[in-house]
């Protein structure tokens, strides 16, 4: 079996090679020459056999190298067109081979000398739209593509420039809006094309289309072209063809109502939308006061902000939510200085500690969603403070949260979550490196908090002695939280306003006495 699989291989590779030598010239000549003699009208060849040339000529299309091919095939395509040909021509499946090879032709050959025929191929793909036969309506569309994305796209970007395709886009906008419309009863292929179509017209300057696309990703999130779909409106936003407004306001919508649709789609359209931006608003050059940046930078970083937060509680799957925490740490790192940042940031993270108090430990409830966007947080606060480590800005954070320490924690969560809360900001704002790389730890024993002072449901019914919810931290977290305020290098007066939010707190008493 061996020597014969040897064998086999053996004789595998030889055929490749003597393959490779083939010349595609000369196999195109031999076609072109059998083409040419079995298209004549009198050739004794019959329908099939002139459609199958027909496919043949606009397959073999993708070969042709020299001038001297595509000349060829447009003169024979010109031939068929005659009224010698007019039983051939009038079959459908020869109609739509012909008209896909004329397209091509066109868009190599458009303004060539001495083929002026081929300036009726427009005239052919319009009419061809309308047809009843599907495959012929399909290949008309195929054509279209080829026009649009050639000759048209160039000269669309050309000012006060006569557009001969104005009248082929101006019938296709119509057929768009005709052919999409809700209960057209096209095929998928058919339906996918025409979004293709679509998505071009708008690159030529019909942006109002967009709507089109956005309505139908919000009324048929699981249509077969969903995909499809998706994929245009995040190459629109990469290309920058829309007007700043519009754009805003078809994202504000597919935000805005994420839950309907793929809430994948969703962060795949922010993403793009987020990172398409101009490289100074990406990576601006960074200054440690605000005050220094330039005020349209400032802005647009500050709505970025807000915008990924908002989708950040709106969300739904962890995976998401991961990406939304990556975003928002690149941007808050390299957008903006983390004084201009903490507050906001330290103030989401409790705030979204409070609202995952709140929910009850029920058999299903939002309250797994929310403790993962507040350690999410917990990694966006501990981000901020690691870049200014780089900045040499620590001391002037870490002096700011202890100032707010008291404000920021009393009353805003409850004394069974604030040890955990509190364990994570210092662990934050520690200039030990040792104790900074701990964080992680950190991230699983505030979850572990959550999951301790939970208020349990009635709905769990004999099913509650199963959920023991000890609100009391256990004593080697208690001892990693005295650890950490005692050997992070917090300075005097640090230490006094860290003993100030103990002594208002019964539950911070072991840390009192560690203080003291």
């Amino acid at each position: 079996i061996t020597d014969d699989a040897s064998y086999k291989v053996k004789r595998e590779v030889k055929r490749v090679r003597k393959n490779k030598e083939i010349d595609i010239n000369s196999c195109l000549q031999i076609l072109m020459d059998v083409t040419s003699q079995m298209l004549e009208p009198k050739a004794p060849t019959g329908l099939a056999a002139r459609v199958a040339l027909l496919s043949c000529m606009w397959s073999s299309s993708a070969v042709y190298t020299q001038p001297a091919h595509w000349c060829w095939a447009a003169g024979q395509l010109i031939a068929v067109t005659g009224a010698a040909h007019a039983p051939l021509t009038q079959y459908s499946a020869a109609g739509r081979a012909l008209l896909l090879a004329l397209s091509d032709c066109m868009c190599v050959l458009d303004g060539f000398e001495g083929l002026q025929e081929l300036s009726t191929v427009h005239q052919k793909l319009l009419k061809s739209l309308s047809s009843s036969y599907a495959p012929l309506r399909q290949a008309a569309l195929q054509g279209c593509l080829l026009q649009l994305t050639g000759k048209a796209h160039h000269l669309a970007n050309v000012h006060n420039a006569p557009n001969p395709f104005h009248e082929l886009v101006s019938q296709l906008n119509v057929a768009v809006k005709q052919y999409l419309a809700p209960n057209t009863k096209i095929s998928l292929y058919e339906q996918c094309l025409y979004w293709t179509v679509l998505f071009t017209l708008i690159e030529l300057g019909h942006p109002e289309l967009i709507n089109m696309a956005v309505d139908f990703v919000l009324t048929n999130p699981r249509h077969y072209c969903i995909d499809l779909v998706v994929k245009g409106i995040t190459t629109t936003i990469r290309q920058q063809v829309l007007p700043k407004d519009l754009k805003k306001s078809i994202i504000e919508r597919l935000l805005e109502n994420m839950r309907v649709y793929s809430e994948h789609h969703a962060i795949q359209i922010l993403m793009v939308h987020l990172f398409s931006a101009d490289n100074k608003l990406l990576s601006p050059k960074l200054t440690s006061d605000v005050s220094n940046m330039d005020p349209d930078i400032l802005m647009n970083s500050m709505e970025r902000i807000t915008l990924l937060y908002k989708v950040l509680r709106q969300s739904r799957e962890k995976e998401s939510k991961r990406i939304i925490t990556t975003s928002l740490k690149y941007f808050l790192r390299e957008t903006l200085p983390p004084a201009a940042t903490l507050s906001r940031v330290v103030i989401e993270f409790l705030e979204c500690c409070k609202e995952s108090e709140k929910i009850k430990i029920e058999i299903a409830s939002d309250r797994d969603r929310w403790i993962d966007c507040a350690v999410m947080n917990a990694e966006i606060v501990f981000e901020v403070f690691q870049t200014s480590i780089t900045q040499d800005q620590l001391p002037v954070l870490s002096g700011w949260i202890f100032e707010a320490l008291c404000h920021l924690l009393n009353g805003k969560v409850t004394p069974h979550l604030l040890p955990y809360c509190l364990q994570t900001l210092l662990v934050s704002a520690s200039s030990n490196q040792f104790i900074r790389h701990v964080s992680p730890l950190c991230y699983h024993i505030l979850r572990l908090g959550f999951l301790k002072s939970g208020e349990v449901s009635q709905n769990w019914s004999v099913f509650s002695d199963f959920l023991k919810t000890d609100s009391g931290m256990q004593f080697s977290d208690k001892r990693l939280l005295c650890v950490v305020s005692l050997k992070s290098n917090f300075t005097g007066s640090q230490i006094e306003r860290l003993k100030e939010l103990c002594n208002s707190n019964e539950c911070l008493s072991e840390l009192a006495s560690c203080l003291t």
